[in-house]
């Protein structure tokens, strides 16, 4: 009895030491992240200023605002239950720019978790690069799309602070940290499961920075187990437990069948994210970060102590690791859902090397690369944002120019109910238009707004402008219909009569 007592004491001292041992790391951590926290929030929320002035509502911000709904699908049941907080109602109003700003915090806040879990020394000294080298991660070109969601935003974010945040509480012991890591991945589940890969790059990065230290490989693998179990236990949980299977016309989150993986049809998915990404980034930023891809091999072979081969084949592996994990579990979907907003672990990926080469002693001409991708992120950030407002402006002006031909018309204003269809699309603004032929990225941020066949390109026009005994229809029988000219301008041409109008754009 006596036995079991004593042992019993030692398990309670050893927990309790633990406890002490994360509290103290904690608040180093907490002491350590302090500047480059405040630094980046100011760099952040400057980025996306312009972005918050265009006060541009982007795709179901729309339905959002005229109906208030939360109704986050694909089983974010947090994003739902958190935007009634922050919104202080479950009718859902339009609180702009609150959550962008909210974003950026916790974009800052992410971003100097990974300045402090990368640094080698104790002293808690980061310099002006070491911050510069992170700015990837908050501001890519792809994750500029998700600020650009007024109400989305802030829970976007929030699924890529949970990602990162739980290696602060390795030091916990492996319950401590292992429940950090169920936690976090079950919140980003529940908020935006694009952050998915962005975990799984911090434990590949973490165990390469573990290698550089000399850490026991049995204790790095011991970490690389305990990391993917927790992680694999958590998805595991939500997809049995809390997900749906859903389907909406431009993605679904039905996994391919076993089959269809043995066939290699992830990697024709990978395939063409990788296309996508070549074809969307400006040669500049290609050249910037495949200099920093092979400035960060080459500095990490050779200022790694351990053997070269082994080290050789560790980068070989995460490297592979990384490519397949970078758009999280997107490629495993039957619909790989392709849009900015689910890219942009490319700049997660981008900062863990950044920071960790410029922690390597004798990296300065690698560090100012790092400065110059980060300054040409900072600066198109501003170019889309002020890329927003122009298209804002054109799509208001081309819409007020159809909605008054609509009231000069006699059929138009008659007390009829008219079927009215929509048929074209306006297109980008002639600036946008007019960019080199390397923005294809903008081209792809900044929606086409007025006309075409998605519901949010007509959703402002039938439901903000108050067109009375009007009823919006898809039906392609009023194309078939002669209908008589009404109205024809450079812009626009209306056909209609008393019950059915068609509007012709330009």
């Amino acid at each position: 009895m006596t036995g079991l007592m004593t042992e019993f004491k030692q398990i309670l001292r050893k927990g309790g030491e633990k406890r002490s041992k994360l509290r103290m790391e904690l608040q180093r951590a907490f002491t350590q992240m302090k500047k480059p926290f405040f630094i980046l929030c100011a760099v952040y929320i400057m980025a996306i200023s312009a972005i918050i002035r265009a006060d541009f509502d982007y795709y179901d911000d729309m339905g959002r605002i005229a109906g208030g709904s939360s109704g986050w699908g694909f089983s974010r049941h947090l994003s739902n239950l958190l935007s009634c907080l922050l919104h202080a109602d479950t009718w859902l109003t339009d609180i702009s720019p609150l959550p962008q700003i909210l974003a950026a915090v916790m974009m800052a806040a992410a971003s100097a978790v990974i300045l402090y879990v990368f640094d080698p020394s104790t002293d808690g000294k980061t310099g002006f690069l070491n911050i510069a080298a992170v700015i990837p991660a908050g501001i890519c070109p792809y994750f500029l799309e998700c600020y650009s969601y007024k109400f989305d935003a802030p829970y976007m974010a929030l699924s890529v602070l949970v990602s990162v945040a739980p290696i602060l509480f390795l030091s916990g012991g492996p319950f401590v940290y292992g429940a950090a890591v169920v936690a976090g991945s079950l919140i980003m589940c529940m908020t935006y499961q694009v952050s998915a890969g962005v975990f799984p790059l911090m434990i590949i990065f973490y165990s390469l920075h573990l290698w550089r230290k000399s850490v026991d490989l049995k204790k790095i693998l011991k970490f690389i187990l305990l990391s993917a179990l927790s992680y694999a236990g958590a998805l595991l949980f939500f997809s049995i437990f809390i997900m749906k299977t859903e389907y909406y016309g431009y993605a679904n989150n039905e996994l391919l069948s076993l089959r269809e993986m043995l066939e290699g049809k992830i990697f024709v998915h990978l395939k063409n994210y990788y296309g996508i990404m070549f074809r969307d980034f400006k040669d500049v930023w290609i050249f910037l970060m495949a200099f920093i891809t092979l400035a960060f091999g080459g500095y990490f072979l050779y200022y790694c102590r351990q053997k070269k081969l082994l080290t050789l084949l560790w980068l070989v592996l995460s490297g592979a690791c990384s490519l397949m994990v970078l758009f999280g579990l997107h490629p495993a979907f039957t619909m790989s859902l392709t849009a900015p907003r689910t890219m942009y672990g490319i700049g997660i990926v981008v900062a863990l090397m950044a920071v960790m080469l410029s922690y390597f002693p004798k990296t300065l001409p690698v560090k100012l690369v790092a400065f110059a991708l980060s300054w040409c992120f900072f600066a198109f950030s501003f170019t889309y944002g002020n890329a927003l407002k122009l298209q804002k402006d054109y799509t208001l002006y081309r819409m007020e120019l159809v909605a008054q031909d609509l009231n000069e018309l006699e059929c138009a204003v008659s007390d009829d109910i008219k079927a009215v269809r929509l048929v074209g699309n306006i297109g980008h603004s002639p600036i946008i238009e007019n960019m080199p032929d390397d923005y294809d990225m903008l081209m792809r941020l900044v929606p086409e707004t007025f006309g075409g066949d998605l519901m949010w390109n007509e959703y402002y026009f039938f439901h903000y402008l108050d067109l009375r005994n009007v009823v919006k229809t898809d039906s392609g029988y009023l194309l078939k219909m002669d209908l008589p000219v009404l109205k024809d301008t450079m812009y626009h041409t209306i056909r209609g009569n008393r019950n059915y109008i068609v509007i012709e754009l330009k």
